[in-house]
């Protein structure tokens, strides 16, 4: 087995191969990947494209991994030209868009019953009791912190994620003030949380668009 855990900040595929006989030339292919300077969503469809390669008997020589030594980035570049690439890219696209929008509604789950429960201890009104209500909202805490690294790391694949992590605390702080303010039955938390959400999905879809040119 070869592990490829160090690459995991852009890979997203298995890793571990079971490629044992093939140790050096897979490490050094993931490496010249790594160095590269291209995106973490091209790495990753570079390293798909490639094990999918590996498995067909002359990948040597269709590949040409003799000229990865001496010019990886103009190598890598000629793999981007294939059919077989562009497939692997718009794969490893839709995945970071799908796992986006799942966490992304997760996040407006958990974080609206994080603000119900902050709510609830400043004016002393619980749905159950303060135990049951710090159990669902540390519950609640938990999937919010998980699923917005979540977020942080796809966004991160295509630019800094700096516009995620300031729109996101805009919307929470806005969230958090409406709550105090306004009365429940007009409570606005669900409503500007999936407002922020609609505006980062849209955000990620340009970033994407924009990260393959």
């Amino acid at each position: 087995m070869i592990s490829l855990q160090k690459y995991k900040a852009w890979f997203s595929g298995k890793k571990e191969i079971d490629e044992q006989s093939a140790e050096a030339e897979v490490i050094g292919v993931f490496e010249a990947i790594d160095r590269s300077q291209f995106s973490a969503c091209q790495k990753d469809a570079l390293a798909a494209y490639y094990l999918d390669t590996m498995k067909q008997a002359d990948h040597v020589k269709r590949l040409k991994l003799e000229k990865m030594k001496d010019a990886p980035e103009q190598m890598l570049s000629s793999w981007m030209a294939h059919n077989a690439y562009q497939k692997h890219l718009q794969r490893v696209q839709q995945d970071d868009h799908t796992k986006f929008m799942m966490s992304g509604l997760t996040v407006i789950m958990s974080g609206t019953l994080c603000i119900y429960f902050i709510y609830a201890v400043c004016s002393q009104k619980f749905l159950l009791n303060f135990s049951l209500d710090a159990l669902i909202g540390s519950i609640a805490f938990a999937f919010l912190i998980i699923n917005i690294r979540k977020k942080l790391q796809i966004a991160k694949r295509y630019s800094s994620g700096r516009e995620l992590i300031l729109l996101e605390g805009i919307s929470f702080l806005i969230c958090a003030l409406l709550k105090m303010v306004i009365p429940s039955m007009f409570d606005l938390s669900v409503v500007i949380l999936f407002i922020a959400y609609i505006t980062e999905k849209k955000k990620l879809e340009k970033m994407i668009a924009v990260s393959i040119h």
